[in-house]
């Protein structure tokens, strides 16, 4: 008949044959994780791809956040429409004093979709930047934001801008009545800009 000190004595004795074996198993899995770790720093050492992956992230994290030149203006001032005229008229200007030329120009009618033909190597140095450009058709005066004339290359791009407004009385369809009697002969490129993306009211314009 087995005691109770009996019993406790076979347990200890279990637990001291477990032991070992718990050691052994220690030993096993942590072998198991530094030959994993050592793996890790192979990987990370001798892998070139990951090694110019960290070179592109690091040079990421040097480049400046992309400019904003609205950023810069004080508080309220972006939110006036003829502000971003007035600083992307003086940007389309190749005689403005900003220094690029007419870098800028080709580059924005390059990003508008110009009509196709059109040669944007050619020379834009004389091309010019007119604000609020004045016209009457049917009786009704009206003021396009933003005309370019590039006269040596018979191209003009109408500009209007809108920021928190929408188009009214047909205006994009007058402005292009306008710029046809005006500038029968010219290749016309008409752009609507807003924040959003928004698009003319008519069909026609659309296009």
């Amino acid at each position: 008949m087995q005691t109770g000190a009996d019993t406790t004595a076979g347990q200890t004795a279990a637990l001291e044959n477990i032991v070992p074996a718990l050691e052994r198993l220690e030993g096993l899995l942590a072998d198991a994780n530094a030959a994993e770790i050592q793996a890790l720093r192979n990987f990370a050492t001798n892998n070139p791809d990951l090694q110019r992956l960290e070179e592109l992230l690091a040079e990421a994290k040097a480049q400046p956040a992309e400019f904003d030149l609205f950023e810069v203006i004080r508080p309220k001032l972006w939110e006036y429409e003829d502000v971003h005229s007035n600083i992307l008229a003086w940007l389309l200007d190749p005689s403005a004093n900003h220094g690029f030329g007419d870098c800028f120009l080709k580059h924005f009618v390059l990003a508008a979709g110009p009509p196709s033909g059109i040669e944007i190597a050619g020379d834009w140095s004389e091309a010019e930047s007119q604000q609020e450009w004045p016209n009457v058709v049917d009786g009704q005066w009206g003021y396009l934001d933003i005309l370019l004339v590039n006269e040596k290359e018979r191209f003009l791009c109408a500009i209007e801008n809108k920021v928190f407004s929408s188009e009214h009385s047909e205006q994009l369809t007058r402005y292009r009545k306008a710029l046809e009697e005006r500038y029968p002969d010219y290749d016309r490129h008409y752009v609507f800009l807003s924040p959003r993306g928004m698009l003319p009211y008519r069909e026609e314009e659309q296009e």
